[in-house]
């Protein structure tokens, strides 16, 4: 009887030790924090071409300066054009490089963040190439479905750059608003989810004007598919703040900037 008490006892504690590592283990994982980062290219013509690649070795320093981001992905899109059916058009796509004290006692944490700079530099810029039309929209929602598939949500730190001047010219609705010059509430489409994601604007001031698209035709011997963008008022200016704020979920998680960050030598040297 004894010895039966004591094989009944050692399988009730084998039993309740199993229940209990299923149990744990059977607990989904908590989301992890490592940051996304996309950044999106306006090559419509209504930009100044010779400033893109400044522009992106500067957002791209910012990323790389901040060690959160570390084992994150950099995706780098340009808008689309009649090729791609206006989806966007992928460039580049790498994993932040991690970084610690170890590796930059050593100069490994600045050799590898260099290499990753002038990867994506290097692929972007191979070939640019004015499509004349601006689905903007189009390529923030892709950009936002991207982000939002590689894990970005609660706890995570991601954001998305989009280098524009805001000018959409494919999305009806907004089109309309902008020929009308002001918001127009009735056929305005629902928003776009950014609730865990941080959206930057920059680059609406990088307009080309008259005098730089002469200069561009003359050094590519042809016309740009897009003339220069019309004089800005601050009615102008309101109107697309107000446009683009409408067009997603958490407006306070949008920012816009007249000037894209300007590229910076992460070491003595300039990429």
């Amino acid at each position: 009887m004894r010895e039966f008490l004591s094989l009944l006892v050692t399988v009730m504690l084998v039993g309740g030790l199993g229940y209990g590592g299923y149990r744990y283990i059977s607990q989904p994982t908590a989301v992890s924090s490592s940051s996304h980062i996309g950044i999106v290219l306006d090559r419509s013509g209504s930009l100044q071409p010779d400033a893109e690649t400044d522009a992106l070795r500067g957002i791209l320093t910012g990323v790389l300066a901040d060690s959160r981001n570390s084992g994150g992905r950099v995706f780098v899109w340009s808008t689309g054009g009649k090729a791609t059916a206006l989806e966007p058009e992928f460039l580049f796509e790498g994993e932040i490089p991690s970084s610690s004290r170890a590796l930059e006692a050593q100069g490994e944490d600045l050799n590898r963040r260099e290499h990753f700079l002038l990867a994506a530099v290097r692929a972007a810029g191979q070939p640019y190439e004015e499509t004349g039309v601006s689905p903007i929209r189009l390529c923030v929602r892709r950009g936002l479905e991207q982000l939002t598939s590689y894990g970005c949500g609660p706890g995570t730190r991601c954001q998305l750059f989009v280098r524009t001047d805001l000018e959409e010219r494919n999305e009806d609705a907004l089109v309309n608003s902008l020929k009308k010059g002001e918001l127009q509430q009735d056929d305005f489409p629902p928003p776009l989810d950014n609730e865990h994601i941080n959206i930057v604007f920059c680059g609406l001031s990088e307009v080309k004007t008259e005098a730089t698209a002469r200069n561009y035709d003359e050094r590519k011997k042809g016309k740009s598919k897009r003339r220069p963008v019309p004089m800005r008022t601050a009615q102008r200016a309101d109107l697309l703040h107000s446009l683009w704020s409408k067009s997603v979920t958490h407006p306070s998680q949008l920012q816009v900037m007249p000037f894209c960050p300007k590229s910076s030598p992460i070491s003595g040297r300039r990429l």
